[in-house]
């Protein structure tokens, strides 16, 4: 047994630079060779493409009639992509032996297409934009109550977020707690849950 462990050190003694070669070649192939995207902060202050929509939502509805306060949620099951134009150039290697390609590989480069901005800066070209999928929006307001608002709400909102009217609830907006006028007290109010 200990001959035979002998004879294959041996062996991969006079192959060792093939196998260091051949572990290279392996471990390049494992590496992920895109770059590593932005990671956006979930603390980030800036507003996303639906933050923005729910907002002007927000402001369209209320300047409805009968709609009243107005709150706007709206999920998405997929979001905005944006996919930039890239200039790829590709090469060839093949082995031959005995006239027939034994071996052959294609390398592949990709590199942004910049161009310049008003700044003198350079910024990736957009090639296409993918905007969100909406899955789902519930809007809650004072004239959740009235049908024909209701109505009125489910079709603006389907317009523009492409939902079905199956995908939208509209539901009544909690009325604010009053003054009881003959005691001159207000009413208890409820604890969060």
């Amino acid at each position: 047994m200990k001959e035979f462990t002998m004879r294959i050190w041996r062996q991969i003694g006079t192959y060792k630079y093939v196998l260091l070669v051949i572990a290279a070649g392996l471990l390049l192939l494992i590496w992920p060779n895109a770059p590593p995207k932005e990671s956006v902060s979930s603390e980030s202050t800036l507003p996303t493409q639906t933050d923005t929509l729910a907002i002007q939502l927000e402001k369209t509805l209320r300047a409805t009639a009968g709609v009243g306060r107005v709150q706007v949620l709206l999920t998405i099951k997929q979001d905005m992509e944006t996919q930039y134009l890239q200039d790829a150039n590709s090469r060839d290697k093949r082995q031959w032996t005995s006239g027939a390609a034994t071996n052959y590989e294609q390398e592949v480069d990709a590199t942004a297409v910049l161009r310049q901005d008003e700044k003198g800066g350079e910024e990736p070209l957009v090639k296409t934009r993918l905007y969100p999928i909406y899955q789902g929006a519930i809007i809650v307001c004072d004239g959740a109550n009235d049908n024909s608002t209701k109505a009125r709400i489910i079709e603006s909102v389907a317009a523009v977020t492409n939902l079905g009217f199956d995908k939208i609830s509209v539901i009544p907006m909690q009325q604010p707690k009053t003054t009881n006028s003959s005691k001159g007290q207000t009413a208890p109010k409820e604890e969060p849950r």
